[in-house]
């Protein structure tokens, strides 16, 4: 299974094209930097895009009390282009938000610039589609840090790499905090109220003006009620039965508050108009010294043990909170966490047997590409041996030829100088010279009167064929002559009838 980053790299390189040549250089930079980027991402928990190949990211709604993991979506537009079957495609599902891979981010974590980027990813997702659309490409995609992508023909297979699943697990894990179970105890006024809350005793209607008027009171009462409404189903029950809605005692207070200060004022309507503003003050000089006592009293147990009135009931007074490992957990949290717990683990060796399988799978189509390929190889290098040996021969059988001829040819070397050549002597006479001479020349006189015969019937035949034609031409233009003018008679005579027509018609209508 070849690796192919390093042949897009490759590729990239061997091209004419100079730009091609400086995005092959950058190839494994800018890959590296992406698989950087996405780890950085799903750390956090969020999702990135990757231009014109998918998303990483997590779905919305979870079912599970564990953390999600991660899940890539092939994007649609790259599957439609190269015709790419994406195994293990998840069901589809809102995922969270997902921000796209920021280009220049990138390029500066790579050492490049802007536009070298995206061309190179470019460049990459190129190569990767090429690939898929022929069908016939096996090969490995590593992203650092994230996964692997797998080839098989068609086929697309991501993998998340297991260090990395399990590094994102434990971090989210370790970054969901523990359910509060039980409220602190706050000092101060909050922690007299506890106080007075464990000793059963009753606390005075001053004492409780001022509890309520506390603002580490209503800080509590804030902070309870949104716990409690945050909280899930079993700290629900456990907070009703042990904890303390520290709203509900503020408006109590209030209302009891309320309610003093309007009967003062229902007894002072029946005061003259003249005692009514020494009895006002008098009111608010009390309820400002009742105020002022209250932060007194709210800081000392001991005079709050001395009011004998008790503005609520005990079961809502607050209570001082357990320590988180104090809590004792349920049976059914207990067992709900358990089956959670074998669930994730059969989840998990169903993937590990899965990707198993699939490696095994991988192996054997792999072995099987290897053994292809040595065999095609072993063929070539066979034919290529025979070619070469026959080749061979036939050097040695031409250079033995050439060995055999050169000895025959010195066998037979003689010495031309030793030879002499004598005339001989003439076997043809005059006349036979002389008659051979005629023959020539009558036949040269025969084929010159043959040419001249063979122009003359060709100048023949042309006059013969010329005066056909002029013939054939002439007989063609008097037959056209004589259709024009029958044709011209005919509509003579139609012009003629109709007029005739036209004139009896005339007739007829003066007759009548």
């Amino acid at each position: 299974m070849g690796d192919l980053l390093a042949e897009c790299s490759q590729q990239l390189r061997a091209s004419s094209f100079e730009y091609e040549t400086l995005l092959g250089a950058s190839v494994g930079s800018v890959w590296q930097a992406l698989g950087r980027h996405v780890v950085r991402q799903l750390t956090l928990r969020k999702g990135v895009t990757v231009p014109q190949l998918g998303k990483f990211g997590f779905y919305k709604t979870q079912t599970s009390t564990l953390p999600a993991p991660p899940v890539f979506l092939l994007a649609d537009r790259f599957a439609s282009t190269y015709g790419v079957v994406c195994r293990q495609q998840p069901p589809p599902a809102p995922l969270t938000a997902t921000a796209e891979v920021n280009m220049a981010a990138l390029g500066s974590d790579a050492g490049l610039g802007h536009e070298q980027t995206r061309r190179t990813l470019e460049a990459v997702m190129a190569f990767v589609g090429g690939k898929l659309r022929g069908g016939d490409g096996i090969g490995r995609l590593a992203l650092t840090g994230v996964g692997n992508f797998q080839l098989d023909g068609r086929t697309l297979i991501f993998t998340f790499d297991r260090s990395f699943l399990r590094a994102l697990m434990t971090s989210a894990n370790s970054d969901v905090a523990p359910q509060p179970a039980i409220h602190k105890a706050r000092h101060g006024a909050v922690g007299a109220a506890s106080s007075l809350r464990r000793k059963g005793m009753p606390l005075s209607a001053g004492d409780a003006a001022g509890l309520n008027k506390s603002p580490a009171v209503r800080r509590c009462a804030s902070l309870d009620g949104t716990l409690q409404a945050s909280g899930d189903s079993s700290c629900q029950h456990r907070g009703s039965v042990l904890g303390v809605n520290v709203a509900s005692q503020g408006h109590q207070l209030a209302s009891c508050h309320l309610q003093s200060v309007d009967a003062s004022e229902k007894e002072e309507g029946a005061v003259p108009n003249s005692e009514k503003t020494k009895t006002k003050k008098h009111h608010r000089d009390h309820r400002r010294k009742t105020d002022a006592s209250s932060l007194d009293h709210s800081s000392s147990a001991d005079t709050m043990l001395t009011k004998d009135l008790q503005i609520l009931p005990r079961f809502l007074l607050p209570e001082p909170r357990v320590p988180v490992g104090a809590v004792q957990e349920h049976a059914q949290h207990k067992r709900a966490m358990q089956t959670a717990f074998e669930h994730e683990i059969t989840r998990m060796a169903e993937v590990k047997r899965t990707d198993d399988q699939q490696n095994d799978m991988l192996a054997v189509r792999q072995r099987a590409v290897q053994l292809r390929d040595l065999q095609l190889r072993a063929e070539k290098t066979v034919a290529r041996r025979d070619l070469n040996a026959f080749l061979n021969n036939q050097i040695e059988e031409k250079k033995q030829r050439a060995r055999r001829s050169a000895a025959a040819a010195a066998n037979d070397r003689c010495d031309y100088r030793n030879i002499k050549i004598l005339p001989l002597a003439s076997d043809i006479s005059d006349d036979l010279r002389r008659l051979e001479k005629q023959k020539l020349s009558q036949r040269l006189h025969d084929q010159v009167a043959a040419k001249a015969a063979l122009k003359k019937d060709r100048r023949a035949l042309d006059q013969a064929e010329a005066a056909y034609f002029i013939s054939k031409l002439t007989l063609q233009t008097e037959s056209e002559r004589q259709e024009l003018i029958e044709q011209k008679r005919v509509e003579k005579e139609a012009l003629v009838a109709g007029w005739n027509q036209q004139k009896a018609i005339v007739a007829q209508k003066k007759a009548f």
